[in-house]
C-alpha cells in the first residue's frame, strides 16, 4: 500500500529520510513531452533511450511493467504489477549549487545542514549532492524546475 504524504502517522524524520532517498537517487521526473516514433521491439522494462530534448541532465526511460510490494507484509501487501509510461528522469543527483540557485530565486530556506563540512553541504561543496531537505523542500524544488518527484514504482 502506498501511503499519501499527508499521512499523520509519518514522522518528520521518516519524511526527511524519504526525501534524502529521493534526492540521492536519480531525482526528478517530467511527464513525457514527446514520444519516440519508433517503438522498441521487446525492450527491457526500463531502458535508457536518449537525452531529453533541451534537458541534457535528463534521460528518457521506456517504462514498462514492474512488480512492487510483497505478499504478507501489511505495508507492502499485496504484491502487484504496475505499468509505467515512459518518463524522463535526472541522470545525477541535485547538487548544492542547483539547490542554492532555487533558494536564491524563490526565497526558500536553505537545507538543514547547510555549511556543515561533515555533510559536505553548502557553497564550498557546490558539486556534491544536496542533503538535509524535507520531502516538501524536494517537492518545491521539483515544481520550480517544472518537474515532479518520481513515484515509488519509478
Amino acid at each position: 500500500m502506498i501511503r499519501p504524504t499527508s499521512d499523520p502517522r509519518r514522522s518528520a524524520s521518516s519524511e526527511r529520510r524519504l526525501a534524502a532517498c529521493a534526492l540521492l537517487s536519480l531525482l526528478f521526473v517530467t511527464p513525457l513531452a514527446c514520444r519516440s516514433r519508433e517503438a522498441p521491439a521487446a525492450a527491457p522494462p526500463i531502458d535508457v533511450i536518449r537525452l531529453a530534448p533541451g534537458a541534457e541532465r535528463m534521460v528518457l526511460l521506456t517504462g514498462g511493467e514492474v512488480r512492487i510490494g510483497k505478499d504478507g507484509f501489511a505495508d507492502f501487501s499485496p504484491a502487484h504489477t504496475v505499468h509505467l509510461d515512459p518518463f524522463y528522469i535526472d541522470r545525477c543527483e541535485v547538487t548544492n549549487a542547483d539547490y542554492a540557485a532555487f533558494c536564491e530565486a524563490t526565497g526558500h530556506r536553505l537545507p538543514e545542514f547547510w555549511t556543515m563540512d561533515v555533510y559536505r553541504s553548502g557553497p564550498d561543496y557546490s558539486e556534491h549532492p544536496v542533503v538535509g531537505v524535507s520531502w516538501r523542500d524536494a517537492q518545491a524544488y521539483a515544481r520550480w524546475r517544472g518537474c515532479r518527484l518520481p513515484t515509488e514504482a519509478e
